[in-house]
């Protein structure tokens, strides 16, 4: 008999009815924000005199099927850059005598919490063909006849989100590396193998799912990438447009014509939200072998290679990490880029402009303010389910979080095309054009994070603390107030960081979104780089970035090191 059923008559009766009644209110919620627009977009996708009339009127223009053609090359392109990067470094900070390990392994992964657009305006100030500072240096110093690389092309496109994605592949790595089993690499090397052939025929079938999972992750991400390809793509020679910016180009036709055409595009990139489950379900269900963590993990020393290993990675960090957020600080502070860098070409004028500009403080604002209350809401919302998860005997406890998981894995373009359908009056509340869109998006399309980090949380709280507080008089909401709360501070605030961080510099939904009144630091900046001043564009860039990563360490410290910042 549990301590709740020994509590009494009152106790058996309320707690279930207060929980039952908060787990139908958090399922409404996450049925009505999160999937009345996702539904509503595929039913409207086949709205028209024909069933599938929109799809073929899409599949019919030349336009879109360049743009399909380019969403795949692109996305294969950085899946595969993905793996080729996170594969050896997974393998370095996790299974070898690397120096400094847990340091490589962080630095790696913090950029991944900054937004890919961000990291793609980096790039421009590092390899644009003319202007970029490792192309000027290959031209004027070093006599190469043109530049070393192009970012503003389909290769460029292909090497920054494979860079950006590298840590999915990185972190499934490392996670299945920690998890062998030291004695199947050691009786391996007892059977004569040499460290290499260990390595492939003991630890590389234990890590080819996660491996090959997280390149299929990357692939996905730079499909419903939005910001990197419409920064670099239209200036590429020739264009590349892929299927998230024809979505874009359809909507700021202001047609019907073009918005049914949006809808069917969007639907399309909502139908590779289920290729991730369905690949890896024919991979296998798990890395066998490697499902427990063991006491020691298994380390191959490097010998004499490991100070060449360690000069290895530190230039890759340098050269794919750290330099293109170096130009883009140093760009903040160039009085004139065109003049190089120089002591005297460097000056606060662009930090004084922007910090002056009406636009860029209400955009700053407005960002701090939708971030923080998409994080609350996702928070208490999430809180919520995870709780119900954790301590509810239903056989159905989980269909909520697993209904919070799907707007976290559909495209960015789909979840606001969606909410542009559910939320223009038509099904009860009409948002269109105010912030509150634009917080709703952040919320549903983040919540996936704050639940895990908060179900973690719960896991480490036995439930009798919470019954204990029950018998003793407490009401349920009583009991989670004055009891689990204080238990799990740390990873409230982790789960609230990890919302806030995407939703501060969030591109890809607020460009569909926002309102006259309603500009945010993502669409600020997507204007001033595209269109208006590049150099307050890297003043805006670096602010957020400053922010993200305070954040991102702030979740690392608060989860022991558990999370990354993502």
């Amino acid at each position: 008999m549990s301590l709740t059923e020994a509590g009494g008559r009152s106790a058996r009766l309320v707690v279930p009815t207060t929980r039952t009644a908060v787990g139908l209110g958090c399922l409404a919620l996450v049925a009505y924000f999160a999937l009345l627009p996702l539904a509503l977009l595929v039913v409207k996708s086949f709205k028209g005199a024909g069933l599938f009339d929109n799809y073929a009127l899409v599949l019919s223009s030349s336009a879109n099927l360049r743009a399909v053609w380019w969403t795949f090359a692109v996305s294969a392109g950085a899946a595969v850059v993905a793996l080729a990067m996170g594969l050896p470094l997974g393998w370095l900070v996790t299974a070898t005598d690397l120096p400094a390990p847990r340091l490589w392994r962080s630095l790696f992964t913090l950029p991944y919490a900054i937004p890919s657009f961000i990291v793609a305006l980096a790039w421009t100030y590092l390899a644009s063909e003319r202007s970029g500072w490792l192309n000027r240096i290959a031209v004027e110093h070093l006599g190469l006849s043109s530049a070393l690389l192009n970012v503003y092309s389909a290769t460029g496109m292909i090497l920054v989100m494979g860079v950006f994605f590298s840590p999915l592949v990185l972190m499934g790595v490392a996670e299945s590396l920690a998890r062998i089993d030291p004695a199947l690499l050691e009786a391996a090397r007892l059977s004569g193998a040499s460290p290499g052939r260990a390595l492939l025929d003991v630890a590389w079938p234990l890590v080819r799912r996660s491996a090959l999972g997280g390149a299929l992750l990357a692939f996905l991400a730079t499909a419903a990438s939005y910001g990197v390809p419409a920064l670099l793509g239209p200036s590429a020679h020739p264009p590349v447009h892929v299927l998230t910016t024809r979505v874009k180009a359809y909507i700021d036709l202001h047609t019907t014509r073009g918005f049914n055409q949006a809808i069917a595009l969007s639907a399309g990139l909502f139908l590779l939200a289920f290729l991730f489950p369905l690949a890896s379900a024919a991979m296998g269900g798990s890395d066998r072998g490697a499902s427990a963590r063991p006491p020691r993990p298994a380390r191959t020393r490097l010998g004499p290679w490991r100070w060449p290993c360690f000069a290895a990675v530190a230039a890759v960090f340098f050269g794919a990490v750290a330099l293109p957020f170096l130009a883009l600080l140093v760009s903040s502070f160039m009085t004139n880029a065109g003049l190089g860098f120089s002591p005297e070409n460097l000056s606060l004028i662009h930090w004084k402009t922007v910090l002056s500009r009406s636009d860029a403080r209400t955009a700053i604002v407005n960002s701090l303010l939708l971030a923080g209350g998409a994080a609350t809401v996702a928070l208490i919302v999430a809180g919520l389910i995870a709780h119900g998860e954790a301590r509810s005997a239903s056989r159905f406890r989980w269909v909520p979080a697993a209904l919070l998981s799907i707007p976290y894995a559909t495209p960015g373009t789909v979840l606001a095309i969606g909410s542009i359908l559910a939320f223009t009056g038509g099904w009860g509340l009409n948002l269109f054009n105010t912030a509150w869109i634009l917080l709703v998006a952040y919320a549903v399309k983040e919540g996936a994070l704050a639940y895990r980090m908060v179900r973690e949380g719960l896991a480490e709280v036995h439930p009798s603390m919470e019954e204990a507080a029950r018998i003793s008089g407490a009401s349920w909401g009583r009991s989670i107030v004055d009891v689990l709360l204080p238990l799990i501070r740390g990873n409230l605030v982790a789960a609230w960081l990890l919302v806030f961080m995407p939703s501060f510099g969030e591109l890809t939904m607020s460009v569909l979104l926002f309102g006259p009144q309603t500009q945010t630091v993502g669409t600020l900046l997507f204007e001033l780089s595209s269109y208006e001043d590049p150099a307050a564009a890297s003043v805006l860039a670096v602010i957020v970035v400053v922010v993200v990563i305070a954040a991102s360490l702030a979740v690392r410290r608060l989860s022991g090191g558990r999370h990354e910042g993502y």
